[in-house]
């Protein structure tokens, strides 16, 4: 199913948003597949100068994946199409590097459990922080378009859900 026409597709992103999401792709497939991909992120992180970043990258996922509320469209590293879920993800990061922590923990806790939304913000408050001391921040004004929301779980059944 093709991505909203409102969502652009990853040729369309800036370096440091298609790191973001290449490193939470493989994240995503390393732990559905059974096959740690922590060296391939680490390895990202190291060629974008930013290696410290796989570690937080690691608590923010983790912290995420464990309090997510439904199933998250996260696809594969190959798809160039974005998710409006994934969408989500980077809005957080850039809504952290902002000064936006409130935005960001709205946005996780249309995503999450509200304890665990909390949890998620400060890891993720930690993994903007460290990608932006180097220079890599993300565009914040992709952070304050609408994304499409669906508003009823029959809304939310007719999304695309890729995750493998």
């Amino acid at each position: 199913m093709p991505v909203p026409p409102s969502l652009p597709g990853l040729a369309a992103l800036p370096f440091a948003e298609r790191l973001m999401l290449w490193t939470m792709r493989a994240w995503v497939m390393g732990v559905h597949r059974g096959n740690p991909t922590t060296t391939q992120i680490e390895a990202a992180f190291a060629k974008a100068g930013v290696q410290e970043a796989a570690e937080d990258l690691e608590r923010f996922m983790v912290t995420f994946a464990r309090g997510a509320s439904r199933q998250i469209a996260v696809d594969c590293i190959c798809k160039q199409q974005v998710s409006a879920d994934e969408r989500r993800l980077l809005d957080i990061l850039s809504c952290h590097q902002h000064g936006r922590a409130l935005d960001a923990l709205a946005l996780l806790r249309s995503m999450m459990h509200p304890r665990q939304a909390a949890a998620a913000s400060w890891e993720a408050g930690k993994l903007a922080d460290r990608i932006k001391a180097v220079g890599y921040l993300l565009d914040p004004a992709e952070a304050d378009r609408k994304a499409p929301v669906p508003s009823g779980a029959d809304e939310w059944a007719k999304l695309p859900h890729t995750l493998h």
